[in-house]
């Protein structure tokens, strides 16, 4: 959410709005008013989101620096994503070659957030301060592994259809033969998927 408020208003303007809000609000003569913090919080960090605008240094670390998180929740978070099937995919994906596809959801809350609908991030530019997720990136677009993960679906997708194909035909799957094949069809499905 910081992210997405300095990317969608400048620094002033929150500095602006914040002023504003307390200069007619009756939280100020409250003694247990977060002001202060929100003020430190939403003070501007020096980015633009205009083209061309240069990234300010240390952004942005500084700017989630200014609300200290307990680093052992922030353990047990990671922990819990890397290790746990937090959305219980692995049962519907049971083979090895499924269980990235299974994960793929939490997985991708280690590395990419998704922070609202419509906000992309180019991560060849957001990631070039961040040596090994850059190199994690350049591994992942190398040219040879990306012609495997290619081919290795192609085949894949070629397999399946040609049984989906089977499947759809005019009368196939009548009741008694989804019965008897649930874990065929059901195979077929995952693959589907996955592919």
């Amino acid at each position: 959410m910081l992210l997405v408020i300095d990317q969608k208003m400048e620094g002033e303007v929150r500095e602006r709005m914040l002023v504003s809000y307390y200069r007619y609000s009756a939280a100020r003569s409250s003694a247990d008013s977060n002001m202060d913090d929100i003020c430190k919080l939403l003070r501007s960090t020096g980015y633009s989101s205009q083209p061309g605008a240069k990234r300010p240094p240390s952004y942005p670390e500084s700017y989630f620096q200014r609300v200290p998180i307990n680093e052992a929740f922030i353990s047990m978070v990671i922990g819990r994503l890397r290790s746990d099937d937090i959305y219980n995919q692995v049962s519907a994906y049971p083979l090895p070659e499924h269980r990235s596809t299974a994960l793929a959801n939490q997985a991708a809350m280690l590395y990419v957030i998704s922070i609202y609908m419509g906000i992309t991030v180019n991560l060849a530019d957001a990631w070039e301060p961040y040596k090994a997720a850059k190199t994690a990136l350049n591994n992942t677009l190398d040219l040879s592994n990306v012609r495997e993960q290619a081919s290795r679906y192609a085949t894949v997708s070629e397999r399946v259809h040609a049984q989906v194909q089977q499947f759809l035909k005019e009368g196939y799957l009548r009741e008694e033969m989804v019965l008897d094949n649930i874990p065929r069809l059901l195979n077929c499905l995952r693959d589907c998927n996955v592919a």
